[in-house]
């Protein structure tokens, strides 16, 4: 029989993995198996054996979550698995039959509504699938007095149930989870005597439980579970399995499932610092327990969330400062705090490594892309005009320099005093010499008719293309540009499956953009000096030095539940699936391993902008449970005020003398009478501009490059030893 092992939140579990791998033989060892979550798991695993334990053979380490049918050598026994359909095409076709019954029923709604709903769908019918459940499990009962929303979505349930099914067998599909269902059972059944080790996974799926199962049937295959401890004797089972949001439900429900408890000797015991956290995570009904408070967990509140921001990248570089080698993480998921963080840690030259990418519409390749379907969708007007002209990748078949010399002297000839029609007159002497070269926007001017959805991303890639085109009839590459290629061609695999009829202008924008708003870009190669971003879940059996969690308030930590617009609680128990809260309390046992790190803060914002933000339920509790055990709260006041007063000290350094604002008055005959388009925002935003420009008369100092002033530095320091070993040709360069 195999062995259910357990691992405590302090210890660092992947070590743990790691010494047991170890115990084997080389020869057994390249026959043992290890299945872990995901790939950062796989990857942590492989640089310790070889850093730490020196294994010259290594297993094989595969992401149970990611599974291939390669890698467990499937077709050895005879199963050939059918491909799975994308869920971009799935998103397509669901799509595209919302908009079909909307328009039979006269329902109101957009097709970009069509779009996310059917993203939901997509999801919903993983969800289903993730417990080997289906559409046909679903009951729709008849004549049910649902409100208005629920009719339809029942209603359009019943053509999805039918239909969804009918597509995969006729073009032999599966779902992706579907797949990996079958890939998992499959593999279970091919278990022989050589060691299994699953290690980190919540157990969620049923295909992953059963194949738990069967390595525990094995005579060498072993199931690593994580801080088990939650669950002490004192602990009352059938309480927490009442509430779906306590950390330990999910592993109530696996080791149920598994028919073994943990082990409980006395070494495994919970410390005095799990006593403290398992009553911070107590459920409804639970007394609070006496414990030791964690030492290694600082809380620290700001005013707002700039204030939020800039603490974080201070912990950031003080990390650094003290070990260079030293890995630091922030787990959030907010895009618009990262930037923000990024900008701060640029100037110190800290890289932020995102685990889970950049969002494809924040970089210019994406912003791009969408320009030229707003473009379409709403008309050219100057401003968007400008905007593709000024765009940095635009070249229009030539240098980026020309095209800007251009731009400013069609400003200057045609859109001073702009009016409406100010873009057609200048796509009217588009016969001219002097525009010319604008010709290529012709696609963006000239609204394109209804066509297929092919035809529609043919266009789209083919102006794309045509904007970036270079004098060397190149386009500019970048990580960016190849996931965009990427997708498009995806986009063009999954539009062979839509029915062959014409698609508005409209319908075809409201159709890809949700879509485009979702894709990532890969990071780049790690710096040297760079924090991990990545979200809790993401950071599960990962070891950092510093842990920063920010934005600890309501609604972030943990997440609310997103509205389900398809399955209602009576499907979930139909199906015998969790309630949604489980999610929270995954989320509960991820934050809770985070919380034994080396080193943890945790920030919130009293406000954001005006407005005074909520708390995070779990910094309540937090709080509430540290009152308890030590008598005051866990923000400590000294450190509070002194990492306020660092922040104080880099935003307005005291031994800097201020220069003070420049406060110009040119007398009132010199002021401009006249501003061009883009001179307005300047107004504004930096009227000092202005007034250098056009009154001064400054000419703008030109930007070195930094290949040039390398390349110019190299020749000066060849010089001067030049210089150096004929004046003293005796001399040596020390000197």
């Amino acid at each position: 029989m195999g062995e259910l092992l357990h691992v405590p939140f302090r210890a660092d579990f992947l070590r743990e993995v790691a010494h047991h791998v170890v115990t084997y033989s080389p020869e057994t060892r390249s026959k043992v198996r290890v299945l872990l979550p995901h790939r950062r798991a796989c990857r942590r695993l492989r640089e310790i054996l070889i850093t730490e334990s020196g294994a010259q053979i290594l297993p094989r380490i595969f992401p149970l979550g990611e599974l291939d049918a390669a890698e467990f050598a499937l077709s050895e026994g005879g199963l050939a698995l059918l491909p799975e359909v994308s869920s971009q095409t799935r998103r397509l076709l669901f799509a595209w039959l919302l908009k079909s019954a909307r328009a039979s029923d006269n329902a109101p709604g957009t097709i970009e509504q069509d779009s996310k709903f059917a993203h939901s769908l997509g999801q919903a019918i993983d969800r289903l699938q993730e417990f080997e459940c289906s559409l046909d499990d679903l009951s729709v009962p008849e004549n049910a007095d649902y409100a208005a929303h629920w009719a339809r979505a029942a209603r359009f349930l019943e053509i999805v149930q039918h239909f969804w099914p009918n597509w995969c067998a006729e073009h032999q599909r599966l779902d992706p989870i579907a797949r990996r269902n079958v890939a998992l059972r499959a593999f279970a059944q091919q278990l022989g005597d050589d060691p299994v080790l699953i290690a980190g996974s919540s157990g969620r799926a049923v295909a992953v439980q059963h194949l738990m199962q069967a390595v525990l049937q094995t005579p060498q295959g072993k199931v690593f579970l994580h801080g088990t401890e939650i669950l002490g004797s004192d602990v009352d089972i059938d309480l927490v399995m009442r509430t779906p949001s306590h950390p330990g439900f999910a592993l109530v429900r696996l080791t149920a499932v598994l028919s073994q408890m943990p082990p409980s000797e006395p070494p495994l015991q919970p410390s005095s610092e799990m006593e403290f956290y398992r009553a911070v995570f107590r459920a409804s009904g639970q007394s609070v327990t006496q414990g030791a408070v964690p030492l290694n967990v600082h809380a620290v509140v700001l005013p707002d969330r700039t204030s939020e921001i800039a603490t974080t990248a201070l912990l950031v570089r003080e990390a650094f400062a003290s070990d260079p080698e030293s890995g630091v993480a922030v787990i959030t998921q907010d895009t618009d705090f990262v930037d923000s963080l990024e900008r701060w840690l640029l100037r110190w030259n800290i890289a932020v490594d995102r685990v889970a990418g950049q969002l494809l519409p924040r970089m210019a390749e994406g912003r791009l892309a969408r320009l030229i379907l707003e473009i379409w969708r709403e008309g050219l007007n100057v401003v968007r005009l400008l905007a593709v002209l000024k765009h940095p990748l635009v070249r229009l078949g030539m240098a980026r320099g020309m095209v800007w010399h251009r731009v400013a002297r069609l400003e200057a000839a045609y859109l001073e005093g702009y009016d409406a029609r100010s873009v057609e007159r200048i796509f009217a002497k588009l016969d001219q010499e002097e525009l010319a070269w604008l010709k290529p926007l012709k696609f963006l001017y000239k609204k394109p008719k209804n066509q297929t959805f092919s035809e529609f991303y043919i266009l789209w890639e083919s102006t794309y293309v045509l904007l970036c085109r270079d004098e060397e009839s190149a386009v500019p590459d970048s990580r960016a540009a190849e996931t965009l290629t990427n997708w498009w061609q995806s986009l063009s695999d999954s539009a062979a499956y839509l029915p062959k009829q014409s698609f508005s202008v409209a319908d075809f924008v409201g159709l890809v953009v949700p879509m485009l708003e979702t894709v990532r870009v890969p990071p780049p190669p790690r710096a040297m000096y760079a924090v991990t971003v990545l979200s809790a879940m993401e950071a599960r059996l990962m070891r950092f030095d510093r842990v920063i969690v920010p934005m600890m308030n309501y609604g972030v930590l943990p997440a609310s539940l997103a509205p389900e617009p398809w399955l209602t609680r009576q499907h979930y128990r139909d199906c015998g699936m969790p309630p949604p809260e489980e999610t929270v309390g995954l989320a509960a046992h991820d934050f809770l391993e985070l919380c034994h790190q080396p080193e943890v803060f945790l920030l919130r914002a009293e406000k954001i902008g005006d407005e005074v933000v909520a708390t995070s339920s779990w910094w309540e509790r937090f709080d509430a449970v540290y009152r308890f055990c030590v008598g005051r709260s866990m923000v400590d006041p000294a450190q509070n005020k002194l990492w306020q007063a660092r922040l104080q000290a880099l935003l307005q350094p005291s031994n800097n003398a201020s220069p003070g604002r420049p406060t110009p008055r040119p007398p009132l005959a010199v002021r401009p009478k006249i501003l061009r388009v883009t001179e307005v925002n300047a107004l504004f935003l930096n009227p000092y501009d202005i007034y250098a420009r056009r009154i001064l008369r400054l000419e703008s100092r030109p930007v070195r490059a930094s290949e040039t002033f390398a390349q110019r530095r190299g020749i000066l320091f060849h010089q001067l030893v030049q210089d150096y070993v004929a004046a003293k040709p005796n001399g040596t360069i020390a000197e």
